[in-house]
């Protein structure tokens, strides 16, 4: 993927965004963020070119795994720990509470 700083050894695509997981564990996301999506605080993110690394524990985390939905990303570290951001309207984060957007 042009403009990453390593080679993508995975890539998904949601509703209007998209991931790319890096070899050592490193996500970059890119696309609409009007729903926190892109797990960065900024609502009026919407680049299609742009992609911003999740900055997860200090940029320490290493994601295992990713997947897009509409408008929500879900994350699995390596340590086993699920991470979810975005639209949870329907309760796709996998939080009680249904609230329209989560960080």
């Amino acid at each position: 993927v042009p403009g990453l700083p390593g080679m993508a050894r995975a890539i998904a695509a949601g509703g209007r965004h998209s991931a790319a997981l890096l070899r050592k564990g490193r996500l970059f996301l890119a696309g609409d963020n009007r729903a926190g999506q892109l797990g960065q605080p900024r609502a009026d993110i919407d680049s299609t070119s742009t992609f911003y690394e999740l900055p997860f524990h200090d940029y320490t985390l290493r994601v295992r795994t990713v997947a897009l939905g509409g408008a929500h990303t879900c994350i699995l570290s390596y340590d086993g720990e699920l991470y979810a951001c975005g639209d949870n309207a329907a309760g796709q984060l996998g939080i009680s509470c249904h609230a329209g957007r989560a960080p």
